[in-house]
């Protein structure tokens, strides 16, 4: 005997290509090339001898290392939000009710575990600011996955006079042209976000004072509509901004009564 020959294959059990070779007698290999969270490695092994001889391969063996996906940063106010867990965990050779889920370090939140769903609610209730956690997940085997420093941003649910136009999502964020410009006393606002976004619109007076919010939520995709009462306000050209996710722009409104 020369020596062993590990071939590996990734997310397969067919595309196997030379891992590491270990000299006989040896019988420990470390696989450390890029090993991700979410994958399946597969192995399979031969023996060589001094003339080059090589055996069959061995019978396969695999192991799949669980992974969080966490995308959701915000939640609102006032209310429970839900997450089934399989939306942000998955493990290639295990189901998701075999994995363990710890989440520690809770910053401004409570959360419980039900029936393979996450509930999350802020702490207090009427909570508005950033929420903190980690997660942490094992699979049965042992082997593990973690976020740390998740940030939630709590925020008032969405206010009345706000309409989902379910017509797409669109490539990059939109403001539009308040209409009808010139209005009195409402008028309505149309943006689009890419992606889901924590939304600020501000009014502000043409001194550069904010004298009122339109909106401030979090939104998923898409496109939508609010609609603005300027009663209190007094006749004039006001400028609106809309802020998310780094982007911002202003546009005008003229208000007569």
């Amino acid at each position: 005997m020369l020596e062993y020959r590990l071939f590996r294959s990734v997310n397969n059990l067919t595309n196997f290509q030379i891992s590491q070779t270990v000299s006989h007698p040896g019988s420990l290999a470390v696989d450390t090339n890029q090993i991700l969270p979410g994958n399946l490695y597969a192995y399979t092994l031969c023996a060589v001898d001094t003339a080059g001889n090589q055996s069959p391969n061995s019978d396969t063996v695999s192991v799949g290392l669980p992974e969080i996906n966490w995308t959701l940063s915000g939640i609102s106010s006032g209310e429970t939000t839900s997450l089934p867990l399989n939306s942000f965990l998955y493990d290639p050779d295990n189901n998701v009710n075999q994995l363990q889920l710890v989440i520690s370090n809770a910053i401004n939140l409570t959360y419980t575990i039900v029936d393979g769903n996450l509930h999350i609610t802020p702490d207090p209730l009427n909570f508005i600011g950033e929420a903190h956690m980690d997660l942490t997940v094992s699979d049965p085997a042992g082997f593990w996955d973690q976020e740390t420093g998740i940030t939630l941003s709590v925020i008032q649910k969405s206010p009345v006079g706000i309409t989902d136009l379910n017509i797409g999502i669109p490539t990059e964020f939109e403001l539009s042209q308040n209409y009808p410009n010139p209005f009195n006393p409402v008028t309505h606002v149309r943006f689009g976000l890419p992606k889901t976004s924590r939304v600020k619109i501000e009014l502000y007076n043409l001194l550069g004072q904010k004298v009122d919010t339109i909106l401030e939520n979090f939104l998923n995709s898409g496109y939508y509509v609010v609609d603005y009462d300027a009663s209190s306000l007094p006749s004039g050209i006001y400028l609106y901004r809309l802020e998310g996710d780094g982007f911002s722009e202003i546009k005008r409104m003229i208000l007569l009564k």
